[in-house]
């Protein structure tokens, strides 16, 4: 048996522990809100009791199990972009751009926060605020694109292919495309 934290070295090992994750979410699935008060999984309990709800199509329950995990475990970024990704299968695109500006407050270097922030933004017709928002993100990618790779991506969340400018998140300095 692993213990939290415990981190399998082998196939073998790695498979056992699966079937154990997915003993201990059956087990989860049984339990009820009362006998997961305080309980170490309790935001993952209504985490999947909200995709639950997501996937049923009963957007009434899930409302509240959105508020029960914001309230749980409110400076957790993952939460939020669950939240984001929740609003959003209901149709309500102001309160997952809230959550995703939280997330992205909460974990800033994120840069996949920044594109699907950006992304929202572009649809709502906030092109300015969504092209500032990517550029962000691409500051804080750990992996530097080439000059090329920074325009097509302009490109595919923008339309527009262009030159992209020297110096600055969009270009490099010279030669090798890193800013």
């Amino acid at each position: 048996m692993f213990r939290l934290g415990q981190r399998p070295e082998t196939e073998a090992e790695f498979r056992e522990r699966m079937v154990q994750l997915e003993r201990q979410m059956e087990a989860l699935d049984q339990k009820t809100p009362e006998e997961v008060v305080g309980d170490p999984m309790e935001d993952i309990y209504y985490g999947r009791m909200l995709a639950k709800a997501l996937t049923a199509g009963e957007y009434e329950a899930a409302r509240p199990l959105i508020r029960t995990i914001l309230q749980l475990k409110p400076h957790n970024g993952l939460i939020r972009l669950i939240a984001a990704t929740a609003y959003h299968q209901l149709g309500e695109p102001g309160e997952e751009a809230l959550q995703l500006a939280v997330a992205l407050a909460l974990d800033g270097e994120n840069y996949a926060l920044h594109t699907r922030l950006a992304r929202l933004l572009l649809k709502r017709g906030e092109r300015e605020t969504a092209v500032a928002i990517l550029e962000q993100g691409w500051l804080h990618q750990k992996k530097h694109l080439a000059r090329k790779d920074h325009a097509a991506a302009r490109a595919r969340y923008f339309g527009v292919l262009d030159e992209a400018p020297t110096g600055g998140p969009m270009g490099g300095s010279g030669g090798n495309g890193c800013p």
